[in-house]
């Protein structure tokens, strides 16, 4: 139950409040809470009042699951089990086939669902959303708190890796720190990218350890950058006996 609470929003109080997360346009058989790509909430607070806003982002997969009018992609609910390793396997081979989810007409880079949290690039006047999966996804916040979609962005076509959605802002350089993992590769598995205060990519460094990880985020201490220890190894074998269990 709602109830109203007296008061008054602060005049002073200027910004915005920004959340996001997971927001399936048509609804699964077994929805997991990671399913669904992003819906962004903002509160915009101004001149002593509060602007709401919501906007389904308009990423590759919703739109073109939007366009189908039902579900497209495989889900992670749905990947469980016996059926559910049944189900990646047809996937995958259908879509070799040209027969599966449209995933293979979607540049590598704009695949993800951006659900999961916001970077704020304030030297450059960017804010992105983001998920493990993909390039970082723009956004623009109106001046009453409206909030539009802009896009992936590219970096003039200078990321070549997926971000994870836990960058870091060093407010001193005005840089972006952003770093990644390709799951699906040998050859560059995690890569520790710079945007500078002018939004363009400014170096780039990649890493290979020696298992294959989820390296979700990273610390920055002066000019020293240190990945979280905590990392996730990934082993397929395991995956596909735990799938097929």
């Amino acid at each position: 139950m709602l109830g109203e609470l007296p008061g008054r929003v602060p005049a002073d109080l200027d910004g915005v409040f920004l959340r996001n997360g997971p927001n399936p346009i048509h609804c699964g058989v077994n929805d997991h809470w990671f399913d669904g790509d992003g819906m962004v909430h903002a509160l915009r607070c101004v001149g002593g009042r509060v602007h709401y806003a919501c906007h389904q982002m308009r990423t590759r997969r919703a739109r073109l699951e939007r366009a189908a009018g039902r579900p497209v992609f495989a889900r992670l609910g749905e990947l469980t089990g016996a059926a559910g390793l049944s189900r990646f396997v047809l996937g995958s081979v259908g879509e070799l086939l040209g027969l599966g989810p449209p995933t293979s007409r979607i540049d590598a880079l704009e695949r993800g669902t951006s659900n999961t949290a916001f970077a704020a690039h304030a030297a450059a006047g960017r804010v992105y959303a983001l998920s493990e999966d993909s390039a970082p996804f723009e956004i623009a916040l109106g001046a009453d708190g409206a909030v539009s979609s802009h896009g992936y962005e590219h970096f003039g076509g200078a990321l070549s890796h997926a971000v994870t959605a836990h960058p870091k802002y060093d407010p001193a350089t005005g840089e972006l720190l952003l770093i990644g993992y390709d799951l699906a590769s040998s050859a560059r598995d995690v890569a520790y990218t710079v945007i500078d205060a002018a939004g363009s990519v400014a170096r780039s460094a990649p890493s290979s350890p020696s298992s294959t990880v989820g390296n979700q985020s990273c610390a920055c201490v002066a000019e020293v950058l240190v990945p979280r220890h905590r990392l996730v190894i990934f082993s397929e074998s395991r995956l596909t006996r735990t799938m097929s269990s």
